[in-house]
C-alpha cells in the first residue's frame, strides 16, 4: 500500500485525523512526511484540511478529512468488506458513509462516536457552513433475529431523538440507516407523526455507498 493508500484508508476508518495521529495510525514517520503528504493531496482534491477537532487525540488542530475526488473513487462492495470486515450494512459501514456524505455536502464533523468498541454518545455530531448543529443516531442492520432485532434499533433511534430533543431545543436531527431493508423501510412509513412532531431526517445508505435523505 501506497502512503497516499494509507493516508487516505485510516482517514475513511477513523474519520478526521490531525497530521500527528495520522502519524501514527499509518506508521509513517517522521510527521513532516505526513505533512508533505497531506498538502499534495489537497491539491489533488483527495483529502481538505482545516480547523476542527481530530477524532482520535479530540485536540483542536489542523486536521485532514476525505475529499470528493477519493469519495468518487471509493472502493468495490467486495474490497470495503475485506477492509472493514463486516458487510455494507454494518453500523460503521453506514456511519463512515454518511460523514463522507455530509463532509461533501459542507458539513464539519465535530465527532463520530467509535461504532466498533460501542462508544457511546451521538454517532454523529456535526455543523453546516453556516452553523447549524446537526445530530444523528445511526444503525447497521442485524445479521441474526433480524426482523425482530431491526425493530429495537429502530425504536432505539427514535428514543435517541426524543434524548437529543431535550437536550437542545434547536439542534437539527437526523436517523442514519442501511437502505433497502424492508423492515426499516416499512417503519420508516409508520412514523410520519413523530416526525412532524419531532422533526428530523431519515439519511439512507445504499450498497453502493450513494446517501439519500428523507
Amino acid at each position: 500500500m501506497s502512503t497516499r493508500e494509507a493516508i487516505l484508508e485510516a482517514i475513511k476508518r477513523v474519520g478526521p485525523l490531525c497530521d500527528d495521529c495520522l502519524s501514527k495510525v499509518t506508521g509513517v514517520h517522521p510527521r513532516q512526511q505526513i505533512n508533505q503528504w497531506c498538502r499534495k493531496m489537497v491539491a489533488s482534491n483527495f483529502i481538505s484540511r482545516d480547523k476542527g477537532s481530530c477524532l482520535k487525540c479530540r485536540g483542536d488542530k489542523l486536521i485532514n478529512r476525505v475529499g470528493m475526488k477519493a469519495i468518487a473513487l471509493s472502493p468495490s462492495k467486495t474490497r470495503r468488506e475485506q477492509t472493514t470486515g463486516h458487510p455494507w450494512y454494518w453500523e460503521g459501514n453506514v456511519q463512515r458513509r454518511i460523514v463522507e456524505h455530509l463532509e461533501a455536502s459542507g458539513y464539519a464533523i465535530v465527532r463520530a462516536a467509535d461504532t466498533g468498541s460501542r462508544e457511546s454518545g451521538k454517532d454523529i455530531e456535526a455543523r453546516s457552513v453556516d452553523g447549524r448543529t446537526l445530530w444523528l443516531s445511526v444503525k447497521g442492520y442485524p445479521e441474526k433475529s433480524s426482523n425482530t432485532q431491526a425493530r429495537h434499533w429502530f425504536a432505539e433511534t427514535l428514543f435517541d431523538l426524543i434524548l437529543y430533543r431535550e437536550q437542545d431545543s434547536a439542534v437539527e436531527l437526523g436517523i442514519g440507516l442501511p437502505d433497502d431493508h424492508k423492515t426499516y423501510i416499512n417503519l420508516s412509513k409508520r412514523v410520519g407523526w413523530f416526525k412532524q412532531l419531532v422533526p428530523f431526517r431519515f439519511y439512507w445508505v445504499s450498497e453502493s455507498g450513494v446517501v439519500r435523505t428523507e
